[in-house]
């Protein structure tokens, strides 16, 4: 309609997005000990962007503004696993640790006031909140994962777990 043409954030028909891969895995697991299982993995990643990092552009004045690009590329990884499983359904958990290598990494960043005027939008407007999606060249993120579940004869069921991630864009040395 004209009053959808004619918006504040001057929406266009987008040009089209498409592309395909196979994403292979490979998982290797022995049993050491009955209940204790130690894992290896490693496996191929692809990641399209969606369609609302390629064409969303939405926020509101006073408050923020999340803007599109209609240039990211797919993002692909190399990711490797090693790990194990001990315990059975009453009780047990897992450890592991993982690394994965990562090409166009699909990140959001901060808008400099110069971007976002030269994308048409006042920073001031928005809180000076202005943010976009944008393709790191290569990327790492590692990191290890700890999980408990114990089951009681009551039926209830508890599970826990804790993370540690890190992650760097490996152009610029920084944490993503």
């Amino acid at each position: 309609s004209a009053a959808y043409s004619n918006g504040p954030l001057s929406p266009s028909l987008p040009r089209g997005s498409s592309d395909s891969a196979i994403s292979p895995k490979l998982l290797a697991e022995y049993e050491v000990a009955p209940g204790v299982t130690l894992f290896g993995q490693w496996a191929m990643g692809f990641r399209s962007p969606t369609a609302n990092e390629l064409y969303m552009t939405y926020g509101g004045v006073g408050t923020y503004l999340s803007i599109g690009n209609p240039d990211l590329q797919p993002e692909t990884s190399n990711g490797f696993e090693l790990g194990a499983r001990f315990g059975d359904d009453d009780f047990g958990g897992s450890v592991s640790g993982f690394y994965n290598r990562y090409r166009n990494f699909i990140d959001t960043r901060a808008f400099t006031t110069a971007e976002a005027l030269a994308a048409g939008y006042d920073p001031a407007d928005y809180g000076n909140n202005v943010s976009g999606y944008q393709n790191v060249a290569r990327a790492q993120i590692s990191g290890i994962e700890f999980n408990v579940h114990k089951q009681f004869d009551s039926g209830i069921n508890l599970r826990a777990g804790l993370a540690y991630t890190r992650g760097i864009n490996l152009v610029t040395d920084r944490y993503l």
